[in-house]
Parts: C-alpha cells; structure tokens; sequence
C-alpha cells in the first residue's frame, strides 16, 4: 500500500517539475506503437482466417 502511494507522490512531484512535454507526447507515441502493432496482427489474422 506505501509503495502505491509513494509511487503516486513521485509522479504528481515529477509531473509539476518537468510538466507537459512541449513536443512528442509519450502516450502519443505508445498509442500508436500500438495501432501499428495492431495492423500488423491484423493483417496476418486475416490470412490465417481465409
């Protein structure tokens, strides 16, 4: 439980230090890894699937 509040404190401390990225967004960047990703599986999916 101390950890998970620990854990907390330090990203509400980090996030007023450091705050929003002026250009490129990690989350940004994960989302679309991830759509990428997938594309990717959904295009050998569909082949499987035929």
């Amino acid at each position: 439980m101390w950890s998970l509040t620990l854990a907390a404190l330090a990203a509400v401390a980090l996030d007023r230090a450091l705050g929003e990225p002026r250009r490129g967004h990690p989350l940004v960047a994960l989302g679309r890894a991830a759509g990428g990703l997938e594309r990717h599986l959904s295009r050998q999916a569909d082949g499987d699937l035929a």
